[in-house]
């Protein structure tokens, strides 16, 4: 089978010799014991693609990319979540997205975080996203990702009553 992400990697075999160019040969070899097998990449980082956003209430969706550097060998990550909104009030995320995976090929993955758009006048808030837990990886810079959720609602105008200078 052939994995087009390991070309350029290096294969070592015991006991092989080739006495004839400087090109591998395996004529006469009945077996090989693999030895020694390289990756042909590099190291593989796990990042967000910036350090933070803003959305406003209305918005909906709001998209958070996670990239990483080197798409030869699986890696996986956690997707901690802290901060100053509120799940389920203020923003809803599928639990199930917590968990990053990324295939032998794959470079990115893509979060979605719903953004509610309530009723109430708050001052802004903030998601806190953050990798933990990497597998078949290493920490990229930014590993962790702020967003800020600015209010949309405005107060409503309070009717003042005029106060007649007469009657005091």
């Amino acid at each position: 089978q052939t994995n087009p992400g390991k070309l350029g990697s290096e294969i070592k075999f015991k006991g092989f010799r080739d006495l004839y160019s400087t090109y591998p040969s395996f004529e006469g070899v009945a077996n090989a014991e693999i030895l020694l097998v390289s990756g042909g990449g590099g190291v593989t980082t796990l990042q967000f693609s910036a350090a933070s956003g803003t959305a406003a209430e209305s918005v909906g969706a709001f998209v958070i990319t996670v990239s990483r550097t080197d798409t030869n060998d699986a890696a996986s990550a956690e997707l901690q979540l802290s901060g100053t909104a509120s799940a389920g009030s203020d923003y809803t995320f599928t639990a199930s997205a917590t968990n990053v995976s990324f295939a032998v090929g794959v470079a990115s993955y893509d979060f979605t975080v719903t953004i509610v758009d309530d009723a109430d006048e708050e001052s802004a808030e903030t998601l806190l996203l953050s990798l933990a837990n990497v597998t078949g990886a290493t920490l990229g810079t930014p590993s962790s990702y702020t967003l800020t959720i600015t209010d949309n609602d405005t107060r409503a105008p309070v009717d003042q009553p005029w106060i007649n200078e007469v009657d005091y």
